[in-house]
């Protein structure tokens, strides 16, 4: 009994000063930081793009399966369409200068066109022709834009670079692609390739103009969309 006793000070001598420094610890401080709400509504709302100053963002808000492009001040909550008169619009990816939103858009072709907007102007240029289905569009740098692009009857999709000083469009992979980004410096295009045994992320060297597959995760699941860290050392 003797024993118990003091097994049960000195637990007490251990936790009273774990105590006293838990309770000068101000744990506003302390935590991880909380998720604040952007947007509000009944709506399903993706694929956000914030702009350089983080005072607003272009989102995709999916109404009735009906895609818009918003935009939305971050300094008022205010958000209006910035597309949707036009025509439907999804997946908006801002250049690094702020001033080119790149979009998928149906307002020309019922398949999807990849057009570049001018968030100055609002005027709308179209990459691609009718004979293709172009969507998800990406920056590479500020002369290249990417995307992937299926040619009509066609099963598989090209990841593609247009070159938009030259306009021309090189093909970078083939395959059942997914979910391409590119790194900062432009130098990496990241991207999923589906096969038999799964989707799994590739990588193409624009330096050495050849394909990189990574180890595969001894992990459950399927690889979803990827980002890259600001310094570009890892992928989110």
């Amino acid at each position: 009994m003797m024993r118990a006793a003091k097994s049960f000070i000195w637990l007490l001598v251990l936790i009273a000063p774990t105590l006293a420094w838990s309770a000068d610890v101000d744990w506003r401080s302390n935590r991880l930081t909380p998720l604040t709400k952007v947007t509000v509504g009944p709506w399903d709302s993706f694929e956000s793009s914030v702009s350089a100053d983080e005072s607003s963002i272009f989102f995709t808000l999916n109404r009735n399966q009906v895609p818009n492009i918003y935009r939305q001040d971050l300094l008022t909550d205010n958000a209006d369409v910035y597309i949707g008169d036009a025509g439907d619009a999804k997946e908006p990816r801002l250049d690094a200068s702020g001033t080119r939103l790149a979009i998928t858009f149906y307002g020309k072709d019922a398949q999807g066109d990849v057009c570049i907007v001018s968030t100055q102007t609002k005027r709308l240029d179209c990459l691609a022709g009718a004979n293709t289905s172009d969507q998800t569009p990406f920056w590479i740098d500020t002369n290249n834009l990417g995307y992937l692009r299926r040619l009509s009857g066609q099963r598989d999709w090209e990841l593609v670079a247009y070159s938009i000083p030259t306009q021309k469009i090189s093909t970078l992979a083939q395959g059942s692609l997914s979910a391409p980004v590119a790194s900062r410096d432009g130098r990496y295009v990241l991207f999923n390739r589906g096969d038999a045994e799964g989707i799994h992320p590739q990588i193409f060297d624009r330096n050495t103009q050849t394909t990189i597959v990574p180890a595969r995760f001894d992990l459950s699941g399927l690889t979803g969309f990827m980002a890259f860290s600001v310094d570009g050392k890892h992928v989110y």
